[in-house]
């Protein structure tokens, strides 16, 4: 407990959702939970923080419509709407 998994597998269900013209994959993540530590709550902060960085990294950029789309289409809800949550209790 307390080395981070949990805070290292929000913050790549949430990058996974960065934009293409930053390499990203502009995807959904599937976020299966073993331990019941996913937090709604902490995961729309690292997805707002997310979305401010990447509105700071394309401010001034000149982008495509395309691209400028794919910024203006990444919120804080796309992100939440887009992360897939298992819990599992049981494995067989």
């Amino acid at each position: 407990p307390g080395l981070g998994k949990t805070q290292l597998g929000i913050q790549l269900a949430v990058n996974v959702h960065a934009p293409s013209f930053l390499d990203g994959c502009n995807g959904h993540c599937i976020y299966i939970d073993s331990e019941g530590s996913f937090i709604p709550e902490r995961v729309a902060e690292i997805a707002n923080a997310f979305v401010e960085y990447v509105q700071r990294l394309a401010h001034g950029r000149p982008l495509s419509a395309e691209q400028q789309q794919e910024v203006d289409d990444l919120t804080v809800e796309a992100i939440m709407s887009s992360i897939y949550y298992f819990r599992v209790h049981h494995y067989i």
